[in-house]
Formats: structure tokens, sequence, C-alpha cells
């Protein structure tokens, strides 16, 4: 299906918008079970092996399997449509829109003005902003955050000296109900497997919890001693993501 070129024409984006947009199409949602009955040719195979008119009344019922529960979880970030703007690599940027970000496939689905949705690849996009709770909460690649980061739109946090990205990931686990030694999980599930970095002024990131232990050790020796006295004195906690920018812009000033 093609864009109504309306849109098109007030994105101002041109081919690149073609290249970049999937199909139109509706995100995925949650789905839920569905019982899955043999009906048509096949309820009709069943019903001719059980009442003998195969010929000789040994016909094979075909069996359905209706374990299968489908899939739980969802694959955004935030289920919700979140008014923002969006970037991309060659300096165009799509204003007042709604958007959600796929963060299993990648993908960020931005809402059309016939209430539809087209699909932009991550990749082609440097930064997109969402307002979350009239927070905007800003992703983006960050150019110092070394080879575990840099090619990944991350979270941003806190960007100073010292920066703290949230890299937002999800992944799915499928179903797991045949064989003798199944887990009988009936359903795909999809999970977060969201982590924190912290990232230093050489460039170098570290995988980090939120807790003042996981933080200090993370800042070394440069900056940890002083940023733990710094939240002792100012009673700071590091699981809250405000008090702990506050510690990493006092580390900025070591």
């Amino acid at each position: 299906m093609r864009l109504r070129s309306f849109f098109l024409t007030s994105i101002g984006m041109g081919g690149l918008w073609s290249a970049a947009c999937a199909q139109t199409t509706t995100p995925p949602a949650s789905q839920t079970s569905q019982s899955r009955s043999p009906v048509g040719y096949d309820a009709q195979v069943n019903l001719n092996a059980l009442a003998g008119a195969t010929g000789n009344g040994n016909g094979v019922v075909r069996s359905f399997d209706n374990r299968y529960e489908g899939v739980k979880g969802s694959p955004f970030w935030v289920d919700q449509w979140l008014p923002g703007e969006v970037e991309l690599n060659n300096g165009n940027k799509i204003t007042n829109i709604q958007i959600k970000y796929d963060a299993l496939g990648h993908m960020l689905y931005l809402k059309t003005p016939r209430n539809d949705s087209v699909k932009l690849g991550e990749a082609f996009v440097k930064r997109f902003v969402a307002k979350q709770d009239d927070a905007p909460q800003t992703f983006q690649r960050l150019a110092n955050a070394g080879d575990a980061l840099k090619t990944k739109l991350v979270r941003v946090v806190y960007e100073g000296k010292y920066s703290l990205a949230e890299l937002i990931q999800k992944n799915m686990q499928k179903a797991d109900f045949k064989g003798a030694y199944s887990s009988n999980v009936r359903y795909d599930e999809i999970y977060a497997e969201n982590a924190y970095y912290l990232i230093r002024p050489d460039g170098t990131s570290e995988k980090v919890k939120l807790n003042k232990k996981s933080i200090i050790s993370a800042l070394g020796d440069a900056a940890g001693p002083k940023v733990d006295e710094y939240a002792k004195t100012n009673k700071l906690d590091f699981k809250t993501e405000s008090d702990l920018v506050k510690a990493l812009a006092f580390a900025g000033t070591l």
C-alpha cells in the first residue's frame, strides 16, 4: 500500500521516506489464544473417518493441537502512542507526530493523518524524542560510547563528562510444549532486557545497576570516592534516575 500524497508532502521526505518506510500497517499488539478446530475439508475428513466412510471403517482421524496460547507481552517500549519528533540520518526532521518504538523489531511506528501507521527502520533514524508524562525522552546514538553502544539507539538519561544511557531491548521466548522434555510453556513471551550503561570520558562504557555500589565502581578511582562522599552529604538515592543525574553532574566537575 502507498502513503497518501498529502502525508508525504507534509513531512517533505520524498524518496527517502518511501525507501525508509515499510507498507502501511497497524502496529502489532499482544495476541490472545484462539482455539483451532478443524473446519471445511479437514472437518469432513474427520467425520468420514469416524463414520467409517473411508471404505474399511479404519480411517485415520486428523489430530489438531489446540494447546498454543498465542503471545504474551508487548514489543513496544511504551504501548501508547506518544507525541514526538524524529530526525533522520540525512538531517531531515519529522515533527508533531505520534510515535511508538518497537524494541523487539527495532522499528519506529509513525501515525499518519489517516490514523493508520508506517514503519521506519531504526537504521534510518539518527534521533527521536518521545514525550512521556510531559517529560521528553531522547533516543539517539552516542558517538563517544564505544563500540558496545555507538551503533544503537539508546535512551539518554544524562549526557555529560560522565553519561548514563539505557538500552531498551525486548526479546522473545518461544513456546515449548511439545516433546517428552518440554517445559509445558504454551505461549510465546515477549520480555524486557533493558540495561543501563555508564559512559566514561575516555569513551569506554560499563553495564551498571541503579545502586551505589555499581555506580561508584564504574566511576573508578578518579571520581568514585568523591561522588560517594557527595552522595552521602546530599542524601542521594542511586536507585532514582533524578538523584543519579545529580551525582553524575557532580562527577563532571572533578
